[in-house]
């Protein structure tokens, strides 16, 4: 069986495609897998592969135009120009796709939303391949908005807004990889945390392409607790040497990039807590790992996907939500300092967090492709 898995642009779009290749593998290690993802997250997939042992998946660069938009700040002149620009390389991406899907024919393909995903899905649409998406944040975005209704089924990452969603809407949960299960037994075992004993831990989380915001955040809370607490961030592959040399000057433990999941989920699953983009991916991971978080959201995001995935999470005391608008104010570094000091309330966060998550997202999307599944 040939399958196709698309997605990129982000580590939150690209690590969940992984988890379901890796789960077909699983179900069916003859499948013929490949996948495709853009120039961004090229390296960064070519890397995953190498460190799965497994290294039969073809990974190909899909083209694709982005468009840039933003809430509450008007989008800058320059990404007006590249959004003109992108037009091109979309209408680039689609031939590509075709013609790509005219010689491959696979027979089905899994579509992890964001931009890369576009141009493929609308080249499934035109020669009749069946494609399934998959939405990780409470409402669907744009790209899965323009595939969704030709999709054989959309799978879910949060339960569905409506008592009554379409007969192809399946919630699934997030794909994740089962590395985050595994350390968070290991955590459970009572393994000793990575820094010293009697000091505790914090992890600052930007995402797979690290968040400038927090970095610098991580240098006040460096300051803040000078070496009374061990900190580790991970800044991303495109944040400053400048920055990333005071943060290890200040004692901050930094990565720019982590390939090996279990490696990064041993790090998050002995953290004391966790500061955090809320991504939704992200969002799994740590539940995962049962760990106390304080998220914030990046509010300049269309449609608000992080803040509407942040008030599921509070309603269901499940987290602390700080409001990034305030970063400015200074006031993270007591948040944290409260909940260093709150160990009860660290472990309710964490238990609560945990039961809010779904870990078969992966086998379930796999039995999907394979057949094996659905309505």
């Amino acid at each position: 069986m040939k399958i196709l898995l698309v997605g990129g642009g982000s580590g939150g779009h690209l690590t969940p495609l992984f988890a379901v290749r890796d789960a077909i593998l699983k179900k069916s290690p003859n499948a013929k897998l490949e996948i495709w993802t853009d120039k961004k997250m090229l390296p960064a997939a070519k890397a995953r592969i190498q460190t799965s042992g497994n290294h039969k998946t073809r990974i190909r660069k899909a083209t694709s135009g982005k468009y840039r938009r933003y809430v509450l700040v008007k989008t800058p002149f320059r990404d007006r120009i590249r959004n003109f620009f992108d037009i091109f390389r979309f209408i680039f991406g689609i031939i590509q796709s075709f013609c790509r899907l005219l010689i491959r024919k696979p027979d089905i393909i899994f579509l992890k939303g964001g931009f890369v995903s576009v141009p493929a899905g609308l080249a499934a649409r035109a020669l009749r391949i069946p494609y399934i998406i998959h939405e990780s944040d409470a409402d669907l975005g744009l790209a899965n908005r323009l595939l969704a209704k030709s999709a054989k089924f959309v799978a879910l990452g949060l339960p569905p807004a409506s008592d009554n969603p379409p007969k192809n809407v399946i919630y699934t949960g997030v794909p994740i990889d089962t590395a985050w299960l595994q350390s968070r037994r290991i955590q459970k075992t009572g393994t000793p945390s990575p820094a010293k004993p009697g000091v505790p831990s914090l992890v600052i989380l930007g995402g797979g392409l690290g968040a400038h915001r927090l970095n610098l955040e991580a240098i006040k809370l460096a300051k803040h607790f000078g070496r009374k607490v061990a900190i580790t961030a991970f800044i991303g592959q495109s944040e400053s040497g400048e920055t990333e040399q005071e943060l290890n000057d200040l004692g901050v433990t930094t990565y720019r990039f982590m390939t090996d999941a279990y490696d990064l989920s041993k790090i998050v699953s002995s953290a004391d807590v966790v500061v955090s983009r809320s991504g939704a991916t992200a969002i799994a991971e740590l539940a995962a790992a049962s760990r106390a978080v304080i998220f914030i959201a990046k509010s300049t995001l269309p449609g608000g996907h992080q803040q509407k995935n942040i008030d599921i999470l509070v309603k269901n005391k499940a987290a602390i939500s700080h409001d990034g608008d305030l970063l400015h104010e200074n006031k993270l570094p007591l948040v944290v300092e409260a909940l260093l000091n709150d160990p009860k309330t660290r472990r309710t966060l964490g238990a609560n967090l945990h039961k809010l998550g779904r870990y078969d997202a992966a086998d379930q999307l796999a039995d999907l492709l394979l057949g094996r599944g659905g309505k």
